[in-house]
């Protein structure tokens, strides 16, 4: 497939998507993916916010579905088809698809691949137990295939390879399009955005939007006095987590002494001196020759030795060309400060 087939491949993938919930989105909306949110999710339906370039590990997954699938049908004897359609769920038009495999002769079993470099979340060979957005991800397919059964081949770093037969669940599917047809009713459909939780992307995304400031402080309403109340109270549950923690650090510290640390059935706590280390501060090293050559071009003058000058001119010219070219102007950022009146 030529560049420009697989562009036209991708812009119709991209637009398919925004077309309804894919089974990626499902495990964002209910909360359960590192990978996204239901804000994220809702900007790129609604916005066309794709999130920038695809990672590493996402090209590379998608690089290596068909040599994991080859891996599946090496291990089961099972033969693969693949399946390019977007597979729309009848009944429910905002519900949608794109399938990794579907296993030869066999339409209702379904294959998902992944590659991951650790085995997070994934139980043993044969097993149902995997991460829980794999779990929604591969229920929703189901769901939108009239599918019995997934099963998700793992390449685990490189080195090891694993098979988890996943059946079909409808009671946890009912539950799961509820939830999904709510937020694409009340979000998608309406144009609410939902608001941002506390992952990083929401985050980045909330400074983005608001990147500047005017000098006007807002008089809070109920509500918003409420969700202050809720910061106060996670500050100080965090606050007083870190005090224990360091309590029980300072504890377990204590106990190790000059020894190198403590082993037990719950692993291993070292307390190790690490490598000293040298820096070298170029900042200040700049600093210090650019007032030497301010220092010695002040007592030159016209009757001294003509090369000498023209040498020290030189020298402070190429100095301060270098601190111009170095110096770059960070825009600033806004800080997020919260200051509680005492009880």
């Amino acid at each position: 497939m030529t560049e420009e087939a697989n562009d036209d491949a991708r812009r119709e993938f991209v637009e398919q998507q925004a077309s309804g919930l894919g089974a990626t989105d499902a495990a964002k909306i209910l909360g359960l993916s590192r990978w996204g949110t239901p804000l994220t999710v809702y900007n790129r339906i609604v916005h066309g916010d794709t999130g920038g370039q695809m990672s590493l590990s996402a090209w590379l997954g998608l690089k290596l579905e068909r040599v994991v699938g080859e891996m599946y049908t090496t291990k089961t004897g099972q033969a693969l088809r693949v399946d390019n359609k977007h597979h729309r769920r009848p009944g429910y038009d905002w519900q949608v698809a794109h399938l990794d495999f579907r296993a030869r002769g066999n339409p209702k079993l379904l294959v998902e691949c992944k590659t991951r470099a650790y085995a997070t979340g994934y139980g043993e060979d044969g097993t149902g137990e995997i991460p829980a957005d794999v779990y929604v991800q591969v229920q929703h397919e189901m769901a939108v295939t009239g599918a019995e059964r997934c099963d998700v081949a793992v390449l685990i770093g490189h080195h090891t390879f694993n098979v988890y037969p996943i059946p079909r669940a409808d009671d946890f599917i009912d539950k799961m399009t509820e939830r999904l047809e709510a937020f694409w009713l009340g979000n998608i459909v309406a144009k609410v955005p939902p608001l941002p939780t506390g992952h990083d992307m929401d985050s980045d995304y909330v400074k983005r939007k608001h990147p500047d400031h005017d000098d006007l402080l807002k008089p809070a309403t109920p509500e918003q006095i409420l969700l202050a109340n809720r910061l106060r109270v996670a500050r100080d549950t965090v606050k007083e987590a870190e005090t224990q923690r360091s309590e029980v650090e300072n504890l377990l510290k204590d106990i190790i002494g000059d020894a190198a640390g403590l082993t037990g059935p719950f692993g291993e706590i070292t307390w190790k001196k690490s490598r000293d280390s040298e820096s070298v501060d170029w900042e200040q090293v700049a600093i210090t020759y650019g007032s030497v050559i301010e220092d010695l071009f002040t007592i030159a003058n016209p009757g001294d030795d003509p090369e000498v000058v023209a040498r020290l001119g030189r020298a402070q010219s190429v100095y301060g060309t270098a601190v111009g070219l170095a110096t770059t102007t960070k825009p600033g950022s806004r800080r997020f400060l919260a200051s509680f009146k005492k009880d």
